[in-house]
């Protein structure tokens, strides 16, 4: 049926898509199809009363009205839809024809989780509200392509996330990332559906940070996972944009700066504070922890903060002395650096771990025999020296 292009009205639904406007950039396409005389000009409707709806086609339409004018004749097949259907065909069209504009994609995927909601839209048949119903992407996905396939439920996910909880930033940017401008403010979807997940004021904070990294999208998303699974305190320094955090994570290496924040948590909160203060490396922090005391993993960093301002010395060579120290090798050049109570207590712990693996429950797994005799007198004749190295101890504050 050949109708006039000023019979054809737009779908019900295309008021919710970008409030009703057409996309400058996908006409400039259009028109570039109309002047090598590509352009399909068939379009499909359905008749509402006596009105013409299109089904889809609103770009085609508009750009055949400014080169051909509302009088040109096209090839229209009409249909019966009813509302439901109307939509679908229209919002599936921008899914998955409208990649490089965010706008569109963005509407169309809220407007399908609106309509399954049971919301009413202006123009429609729907009169009431239906039932309220809970709806996620996976059940627009189904809505939109019968089998979930063609359209992607994580894909619809992302846009509903940046337009129902990010700010208002965020969404001028990734339009400006999906429209192709070059400018430092653009973001794309990944990105803006990661900051949506985070709180408002952080949003802000976070995407100022993060536009100017200049970074790759991989590392910046990377980076927010590491920052969501922070604690409190390391969060505050990145939103504050610490550089040496900011650094650590986002531009360090991906293996580098998930040792870096693994170990950093095996450490106490305080500690934490001074080894970032201290800007030490990934494998720095591993040495650290190794030591499972934490007062023991503080004179760590005392002594490197000392030795490394003295002497310039590495935290692996200060990590080898306290080492020997501990294990009782006493190196003479590090008996000064720690407290003669420290150094103390490293010999004797040393003596008393020679003595303690001989207990009376090891004995007895012995067979009856001079073996297990000579082992019971020897443990009599050491029960005199344990006694007078835990006075020893207890002198000297380590035990009570």
């Amino acid at each position: 049926m050949k109708l006039k292009l000023k019979d054809l009205k737009p779908n019900p639904f295309k008021q919710y898509i970008n409030k009703g406007n057409l996309s400058e950039s996908r006409l400039e396409v259009m028109r570039e199809s109309i002047a090598h005389g590509t352009l399909p000009e068939h379009f499909t409707a359905r008749k509402n009363n006596d009105v013409f709806e299109l089904t889809s086609g609103h770009h085609r339409h508009g750009a055949l009205v400014e080169a051909k004018g509302d009088d040109y004749e096209v090839e229209a097949s009409i249909v019966g839809y009813n509302d439901e259907q109307m939509l679908v065909d229209m919002v599936r069209e921008n899914l998955t024809q409208r990649n490089n504009d965010y706008r569109d994609v963005a509407d169309s995927a809220v407007l399908a989780k609106r309509w399954l909601e049971g919301e009413v839209f202006k123009g429609t048949l729907r009169t009431s509200h239906s039932q309220p119903k809970k709806i996620g992407s996976p059940e627009i996905a189904k809505f939109l392509s019968k089998e979930g396939k063609a359209i992607s439920h994580t894909q619809i996910a992302k846009y509903i996330k940046i337009e129902e909880q990010a700010i208002p930033e965020i969404k001028d940017s990734v339009v400006k990332g999906i429209q192709g401008h070059t400018d430092e403010n653009k973001l794309g979807i990944e990105i803006s559906a990661k900051l949506a997940t985070f709180e408002k004021d952080e949003q802000k904070e976070l995407m100022l940070i993060i536009k100017n990294l200049g970074l790759s999208e991989e590392k910046i998303i990377k980076g927010l996972t590491r920052y969501k699974d922070s604690q409190d305190f390391i969060k505050e320094r990145v939103r504050a944009n610490d550089n040496v955090v900011v650094e650590k994570m986002f531009t360090a290496n991906t293996d580098e700066a998930k040792k870096y924040f693994d170990n950093l948590k095996k450490t106490t909160p305080e500690l934490q504070e001074k080894i970032i203060e201290t800007d030490l490396e990934a494998d720095d922090v591993i040495k650290i922890v190794e030591f499972k005391e934490p007062e023991q993993q503080e004179e760590i960093l005392d002594l490197y903060e000392q030795k490394h301002e003295e002497d310039n010395e590495l935290f692996g060579d200060v990590v080898d002395k306290y080492k020997k120290i501990a294990d009782g090798e006493k190196p003479l050049e590090m008996e000064e650096e720690l407290s003669p109570e420290l150094v103390r207590f490293n010999r004797l712990k040393e003596k008393c771990e020679q003595i303690t693996f001989m207990t009376p429950a090891t004995i007895k797994k012995i067979p009856e025999g001079k073996v297990r005799n000579d082992m019971i007198d020897i443990l009599k004749t050491t029960e005199n020296h344990i006694h007078k190295l835990l006075v020893a101890l207890e002198a000297y504050d380590i035990i009570e």
